[in-house]
């Protein structure tokens, strides 16, 4: 580990992209489109997220064009990491972020900001900076350019690659005689889906390529942390707990996660939040990558794991 460098570096087919790296670990986001973070992972070693290098998840079609406009083109997934608003909406939340972004440097990150979606209101903003342990910070922030009010949700979505398991804790907390865990499941999601798993205090997703179907649930996590193991490395994203006084998107869950056989995203939201012309709701991630960890094979043994990170 050592001080965090910044620079400007080409990447893959993405193009320029902003470099982050403390000489263990490394992030790239792209300048010629998104935002996205593309790629975050040990230094010489995989990308601990999705590449979308065949195309396979996009959107085009009238939808898009009549409503964005034909010449903005198609949206593409590239993969990585990248910033929503919830409630998900099409084609509105499907913009076409096919163009370069503004790129402000700082002593250790980058703050990337997003031409203007005129057609939503909206304009995205990544905060992004690492420290001198690797641990990367991002805070999505959504400004309202419109208006009318808005009501929404900061949105942001992990798209890690398929082959690892998925921990996402599930909420302990016990009012007499109350229900304290939030359940979504989206209605092509199968309850008996065998890459999903319940314990005591997990929901586990076990994400691979070999399947057709596809697959997304929703919870309220109460731990604010969620954990991601694949490659033999392991990826926590912490962030804002569930709060029991707020409200949340998608019948009241601020965690996310959503399988195919391409990709393995991990999402976490911001409460909804009504923000006037001129405002801005905020989201704030951070992340942790550690090396040579190895896969859990039962409860106990995630437990033992995860407690040496809390």
């Amino acid at each position: 580990m050592g001080s965090v460098e910044v620079s400007q570096s080409a990447y893959g087919e993405y193009g320029k992209c902003v470099h982050i790296t403390n000489g263990a670990v490394e992030l790239y986001a792209t300048l010629e489109l998104g935002p996205r973070i593309i790629r975050f992972g040990k230094v010489g070693g995989p990308n601990e997220f999705y590449e979308d290098k065949d195309d396979n998840v996009n959107h085009s079609g009238d939808g898009m064009y009549n409503y964005f406009g034909k010449e903005k083109g198609d949206w593409h997934i590239y993969g990585g990491h990248r910033l929503w608003t919830s409630p998900e909406s099409f084609p509105e939340s499907y913009y076409p972020d096919n163009r370069p972004v503004e790129a402000e440097y700082t002593e250790n990150g980058v703050v990337l900001t997003q031409e203007p979606q005129k057609e939503n209101g909206v304009q995205f903003k990544m905060e992004i900076s690492m420290n001198d342990d690797g641990i990367v910070s991002v805070n999505h922030i959504v400004e309202n350019i419109g208006e009318k009010p808005l009501e929404l949700a900061s949105w942001a979505l992990t798209v890690m690659e398929v082959g690892g398991l998925e921990a996402v804790p599930l909420t302990k907390r016990s009012p007499q005689f109350l229900h304290s865990r939030n359940i979504s499941l989206w209605p092509y999601a199968d309850p008996s889906d065998k890459r999903a798993e319940w314990t005591k205090d997990f929901f586990l997703l076990k994400t691979t390529s070999d399947t057709e179907s596809n697959f997304k649930i929703g919870t309220n996590n109460e731990d604010g942390c969620v954990y991601y193991f694949n490659h033999g490395n392991l990826f926590i994203k912490r962030f804002d707990p569930f709060s029991p006084d707020k409200k949340y998107p998608d019948n009241n869950v601020n965690f996310e996660t959503y399988t195919s056989k391409f990709i393995a995203e991990v999402e976490t939201l911001s409460e909804l939040t009504v923000i006037n012309p001129g405002e801005t709701v905020s989201h704030r991630e951070s992340w942790q990558l550690v090396a040579d960890v190895k896969r859990p094979e039962n409860e106990q043994e995630l437990l033992n794991t995860i407690e040496k990170y809390k």
